[in-house]
Parts: structure tokens; C-alpha cells; sequence
């Protein structure tokens, strides 16, 4: 059995829901550019999956979540999260129930059983359409790429500055799709 990834990136969303699939959409892409030492997952329950799956050995725990647009964040933008109360996610909105708990109950749940690792980022991509339907906006599709990309280099030089000690092992493919 290999050792458990120090990094475990977690796309969150419901691929029924429009633009709430994006964290699943960039998840998936990043599970296909095989980054070793990393396991990337989807999660249509968060709040429920996201305490259960870390283990001691995750050191760097990623979020990738869609977010309401507003005037700051149009939709397709994207932004790390500093301060995970300062903004709304889609998970907030009304089509959500106790079945399908949220992000930030998710990470709440995972502190008070103390497996919520130090550095845990998170990152919102904005949309505007989480209506029942299957595919993107045309405007969070273009956005996409760009927070794939991002997130890949950043978690890379996370992975160069914390290295010492690991094993390298081939990336986990989760099960993003």
C-alpha cells in the first residue's frame, strides 16, 4: 500500500448545478497533470467527506470551490481565499440541504477533530448560473485553465519548499470523474 500524498487537493460541487461543477471541472483537470506527491479528489459533499479524508499525513489540504459573483468577482474570476467567512459559496445557496453539507461545515468538522492540516488554502471561482443544468457558463469555462494552471504551480513550489523527508510517490488519481 503506498504512503498517503502530503497534499491532498479536494474539488468541490454538484455536476448537476451549472456553474457550482467548476471545482469539480479544475479537480479534475489537475487529477490528469498526475502531480506527484498530490492526490486530487471531488466531493459533492464536502461537509461530510472532507473531515473523513484527511489523514495525519496531509500537510497542505486544497479547496477548490464555486463561489456567487459579485461587482469585485465577476464570474470566470477567481481568487485564494485569505479568510473563508469574507465570501458567500455556492453552497450556501437554497438548492442545498442537510444531505450535502457544505465547505465550510467541512472544515469545521475537520478542526474540531483536530486532522484540519496547517496550510489549508482555498480557492473560489466565481459564476452566476447554479441552476439545474449540466454545463458551465461560457465565462467560468474560460476561467477554468487559468485556475488550474495557478493552482498547479503554486502547489508545486509548496511541494519544492516542503519537500525534505518524502518519499516521492506517483499522484493518488482520486475520483474526479
Amino acid at each position: 500500500m503506498a504512503a498517503e500524498p502530503p497534499v491532498r487537493i479536494v474539488g468541490c460541487g454538484r455536476w448537476s448545478m451549472g456553474d457550482d461543477q467548476a471545482g469539480l471541472a479544475v479537480a479534475d483537470r489537475l487529477r490528469h497533470r498526475a502531480i506527484p506527491n498530490v492526490a486530487v479528489v471531488g466531493s459533492e459533499a464536502p461537509g461530510t467527506e472532507l473531515p473523513a479524508g484527511l489523514g495525519e499525513a496531509v500537510e497542505l489540504l486544497v479547496l477548490i470551490d464555486a463561489a456567487v459573483a459579485d461587482e469585485r468577482h465577476p464570474p470566470g474570476t477567481s481568487e485564494r481565499i485569505r479568510d473563508r467567512g469574507q465570501l458567500k459559496l455556492a453552497a450556501t445557496g437554497p438548492h442545498r440541504n442537510t444531505h450535502s453539507l457544505n465547505v465550510d461545515t467541512g472544515l469545521r468538522l475537520a478542526a474540531a477533530l483536530g486532522t484540519l492540516p496547517k496550510d489549508t488554502w482555498i480557492y473560489a471561482i466565481f459564476g452566476s448560473n447554479f441552476d439545474r443544468c449540466l454545463e458551465l457558463s461560457p465565462e467560468v469555462e474560460a476561467g477554468i485553465e487559468p485556475l488550474t494552471r495557478r493552482i498547479e504551480h503554486e502547489v508545486r513550489q509548496w511541494l519544492a519548499t516542503h519537500a525534505s523527508g518524502w518519499r516521492t510517490t506517483d499522484s493518488h488519481p482520486g475520483c474526479c470523474g
